[in-house]
């Protein structure tokens, strides 16, 4: 029977789960069972879609938000309330610089984006 990245992403969710005294060890059983399966290349997949699951169960939605200059710890914080608030998740953001913008930013999320930029709106003015 072969075994999934996935099955392999949810099993390692079951040992997060577990007992934080035992966690290094069922960790290093589970590397060791990738070894013995010849999954450790695969570990990198396995480790995303665990992240996924994660993130879903625990009902936290990955942002990336990209700005032309960087946002300063006032105005993050303001921005992250507001998006928790509106989306009504807890929000793990990873933040980018992006020059092209010109100003304004851009906010993408599993399956949408939010454009909101300079660079967008002359493009709309442009077409």
């Amino acid at each position: 029977m072969k075994i999934t990245e996935s099955q392999y992403a949810r099993l390692l969710l079951e040992i997060c789960r577990g007992d934080e005294a035992v966690l290094e060890n069922s960790l290093a059983g589970f590397l060791q069972l990738l070894r013995r399966h010849r999954k450790l290349g695969s570990l990198a997949k396995i480790i995303n879609i665990f992240s996924d699951l994660y993130d879903r169960e625990n009902h936290i939605l990955p942002l990336k938000i990209i700005t032309a200059v960087p946002l300063v710890g006032a105005q993050k914080k303001r921005l992250l309330d507001k998006l928790e608030e509106k989306l009504g998740q807890k929000i793990e953001p990873e933040f980018g610089l992006d020059a092209n913008l010109i100003g304004g930013i851009r906010i993408s999320g599993p399956d949408w984006l939010i454009d909101n930029s300079v660079a967008k709106h002359l493009e709309k003015i442009r077409d």
